[in-house]
């Protein structure tokens, strides 16, 4: 009879948080920044601009510190996501920045 072998299939997608900005300031290209659980690459969307950023992922840390331009007065919606290397997605539902939380002085 032949080797019998156990495993298990992991189907989780990757979690990922986001650390709120700091305020005020007077900074309107904000660095985003965050941890996901495990490898990914984590993408950062700005439904404004349908512009799509790489953040930076270290030690299971991820910093995206350049917007594809600045944020403008107002509500700015944001989706984060993080992709695995098997291709699974964990997305940080879309969240809004709103300018009074950042105090963007013009």
């Amino acid at each position: 009879i032949g080797t019998q072998y156990n495993w298990t299939v992991d189907t989780t997608p990757p979690t990922i948080t986001i650390t709120p900005p700091v305020t005020p300031t007077n900074v309107d290209t904000p660095t985003l920044q965050g941890s996901v659980n495990e490898t990914a690459t984590v993408t950062v969307f700005f439904a404004a601009t349908n512009t799509t950023v790489n953040a930076t992922v270290s030690s299971l840390q991820w910093t995206m510190t350049t917007p594809p331009s600045a944020l403008a007065a107002g509500s700015n919606r944001i989706t984060v996501t993080a992709t695995d290397k098997y291709g699974r997605s964990g997305e940080f539902k879309p969240f809004e920045v709103q300018a009074s939380q950042l105090t963007i002085v013009e």
